[in-house]
């Protein structure tokens, strides 16, 4: 024996029961005047809560300029990673010394064995915000390497 589904059951419910359809008409009516005060009202919640985003990063987020002579790491780019590193690779490099300045966010870096690295701009473009490509290093590669660790 088979159960067979019929395709059109009425099983009666409170909508279906209650409803009209000039009732369902003049809801759908109602709805389509409202429209457009809901999607003001949407356009103004959105713009409020891009306000506040940009309050909050504007507030929390400083930009950061180096003085001659600051140790700084450089951010480690596509065209300057170690090949067959892989994506667990170090994302920066180095400790450099600011041997000169360029304006605020330009400067011409040297490694700790006194070679030039060339000239880094610390802002390209407004596509990279957050990511910079120098950021600050306290102190240098000597006296991190001489610090004694001591067991806990």
């Amino acid at each position: 024996m088979e159960a067979i589904i019929p395709t059109k059951s009425k099983i009666p419910t409170s909508r279906t029961e209650v409803a009209s359809d000039s009732q369902n008409d003049e809801a759908i009516c109602h709805e389509l005047d409202t429209l457009d005060e809901k999607r003001d009202t949407t356009r103004l919640r959105l713009a409020s809560y891009q306000q506040s985003v940009s309050r909050h990063y504007n507030r929390h987020v400083h930009t950061q300029t180096f003085k001659l002579g600051n140790w700084v790491l450089r951010c480690v780019f596509q065209n300057t990673k170690e090949i067959g590193v892989g994506k667990l690779g170090p994302t920066w490099e180095g400790s450099y010394l600011i041997t000169k300045l360029f304006g605020n966010d330009a400067y011409k870096l040297q490694d700790k064995d006194g070679r030039d690295i060339g000239n880094i701009l610390s802002r390209p473009s407004r596509n990279y915000i957050g990511l910079d490509p120098v950021k600050g290093y306290v102190g240098n590669s000597t006296e991190h390497s001489s610090m004694e660790h001591s067991p806990a």
